[in-house]
């Protein structure tokens, strides 16, 4: 009885490990995507020694975001395909083409009778949800005018209806249409991306908020990109220039922990993480001003605002581009959201 219990045991522990290995916080994402970038610069190189492939294969390893195994087989297939592995280069190779790639490169010539691309094409537009992949097609095609394959120019009459018209889409379904449901990714390209990207043009605050708090579940269940949750986010930190009854920018949401700022809160971390790129993109007459707001209420804020400097400074802003405001500024009183923001902020002259 024992002997058939311990295999169960050792089964389940396995099982239990791997689903506690699962991590798609953004945190995580801001590592993978790092690995992405240090995967990239071997594509330039003439030749791959057997330390560059050990690299590039224990790095990709670690690439687990479904929007990123795209890029995850294309370094392992190039690093394989230098280490002669046939068999290994073309299962990744394979992955590549259902995800979206087609055979082109002479460098791919030798697989090119290797691998079943009809089949694997078949395979990839049984995956792929038409329904929303023509939809997107069609807004591209409004979006994008051209009378040639190379030069393209925007429409921008077409850019607000375009926008109603992918939220009108979208909130036609009964969950977020995430990775999970449109198929190999690197085949819809930029004409999935760029359209959910158009939806936070000219987005006021309250559609903002609301789509923030759709994406960001998605983005943890690892059926959406975090790129689309920092662009909400950018546009959220950015509505308060145009509120003419509130000219600071509001910093939301943070969540607070007994030593500062939770950063293992997924919107915590995004935040200070955008709000830093502010600051490194502001030029050298400008800074950023941080100030407290009346929603701490007269609690001590001292330790909360040196984990926000702290952290502001880690992602690479510069101290001097930093300037906290000793001064408590009042809450909107037109808000039409929660009033969920300890700090406020503006990009003024030094």
């Amino acid at each position: 009885m024992i002997k058939r219990i311990l295999p169960l045991i050792l089964f389940l522990t396995i099982i239990s490990n791997s689903f506690s290995q699962e991590d798609f916080s953004f945190e995580r994402y801001l590592h993978e995507k790092q690995l992405c970038k240090e995967l990239t610069e071997y594509y330039y190189q003439d030749s791959l020694s057997k330390s560059d492939i050990n690299t590039i294969l224990k790095k990709s390893d670690e690439l687990n975001f479904q929007s990123l195994q795209y890029q995850k087989s294309q370094a392992r297939y190039n690093a394989l395909k230098e280490e002669h592995s046939i068999e290994k280069a073309k299962s990744e190779l394979e992955n590549m083409v259902f995800l979206g790639y087609n055979l082109h490169s002479k460098n791919d010539s030798i697989f090119i009778d290797l691998i079943n691309q009809d089949s694997i094409i078949k395979k990839r537009n049984e995956a792929t949800n038409y329904v929303i992949f023509d939809f997107f097609y069609s807004i591209k095609k409004e979006l994008y005018t051209t009378k040639d394959s190379i030069t393209f120019s925007l429409n921008r009459l077409a850019l607000e209806p375009s926008r109603r018209k992918i939220d009108s889409f979208i909130n036609s379904y009964d969950s977020w249409i995430g990775y999970d449901v449109r198929g190999p990714l690197h085949f819809y390209k930029s004409i999935f991306g760029n359209g959910i990207e158009l939806l936070t043009w000219n987005m006021d605050e309250v559609m903002l908020n609301k789509y923030y708090k759709q994406i960001l579940p998605n983005c943890q269940e690892n059926n959406e990109n975090w790129t689309l949750a920092q662009s909400l986010k950018s546009g959220q930190l950015s509505t308060g220039r145009q509120n003419k009854y509130y000219s600071k920018n509001k910093i939301r949401g943070l969540d607070l922990s007994f030593e500062g700022l939770n950063f293992k809160d997924d919107n915590t971390l995004l935040t200070i993480n955008l709000l830093s790129l502010i600051a490194q993109n502001i030029t050298s007459a400008k800074k950023l001003n941080i100030y407290p707001t009346a929603l701490w209420g007269g609690s001590d804020y001292y330790k909360y605002t040196t984990s926000l400097i702290d952290k502001l400074l880690l992602f690479g802003a510069e101290f001097d581009s930093i300037n906290l405001v000793n001064e408590v500024i009042p809450m909107d009183e037109n808000e039409e959201i929660a009033n969920d923001y300890y700090f406020v902020f503006e990009v003024v002259d030094k």
